[in-house]
């Protein structure tokens, strides 16, 4: 579980000021779902006419090591962020391994087309800027849904921006117009099963997608071991007693 960082509290609160409402840690809070559901409209209708045709294209052209190494390049660049949010989080070992990624992959691994930080046990720890804030205390936050960008809350979207910024920041110049598209690509044919599956099941799309946003978050704050619910608890011992 996190451990939580002191001072950072009072700043967040006062940053978060209205994006807090009441109700349980990381639950669903979506005060302007009418907002947030046009919002989804428009970026569905987007996807639809051009993110998912240029993924679909980009997955059939693309061969799958290179399709590896373009999901590596991008991934290297980004997981500057996770070890800079390991650090703030209070949590040294995992900063310096994401660190020790980045190094390895960037020098060994020629530039991050190649993984060779998880060949040599060095795995990916997935931090990220709105963890920071949970961490510091921000639990509770309303949901966004920002066109194209996809579903995020206020707490989570300095992480959402800076993920989309790194590789323009990192690369200058080098990241042009083919860079982005690219990038694009790479991103949602990283998703497409996920969102085909979404779409096939799931009577209410939007609902689907807010409801596994906040549960992978919730995931990602307690590094996959997220506390047991009270009354889940409660069914986990009467079933013992039995």
């Amino acid at each position: 579980m996190r451990r939580s960082v002191g001072f950072p509290a009072v700043f967040v609160a006062l940053a978060s000021g209205c994006a807090l409402g009441p109700g349980p840690e990381y639950a669903v809070y979506d005060p302007v779902e009418s907002i947030n559901r046009r919002s989804y409209e428009i970026s569905e209708g987007l996807d639809r006419v051009i993110l998912r045709p240029l993924a679909v294209g980009y997955r059939k052209v693309m061969p799958t090591f290179a399709e590896a190494a373009v999901e590596n390049v991008f991934g290297n660049l980004r997981s500057t962020e996770s070890a800079l949010s390991g650090f703030l989080q209070g949590e040294p070992e995992r900063g310096f391994r994401d660190t020790g990624r980045f190094i390895v992959n960037s020098t060994l691994g020629v530039g991050g087309l190649l993984d060779i930080a998880t060949v040599m046990g060095l795995e990916p720890q997935q931090e990220d800027l709105g963890q920071v804030l949970a961490s510091w205390g921000y639990t509770r936050s309303r949901y966004l849904y920002v066109p194209v960008l996809g579903p995020t809350t206020v707490r989570d979207l300095p992480h959402l921006i800076v993920r989309a910024g790194l590789p323009r920041l990192a690369m200058h110049e080098s990241y042009n117009g083919w860079a982005g598209t690219i990038d694009m690509a790479s991103a949602r044919a990283e998703v497409l099963l996920a969102t085909d599956v979404r779409d096939e099941a799931s009577l209410d799309p939007y609902t689907f997608t807010r409801e596994a946003f906040y549960q992978r978050r919730r995931d990602a704050v307690f590094n996959g071991e997220p506390p047991v619910e009270a009354g889940f608890d409660l069914l986990l011992e009467e079933f013992d007693e039995e």
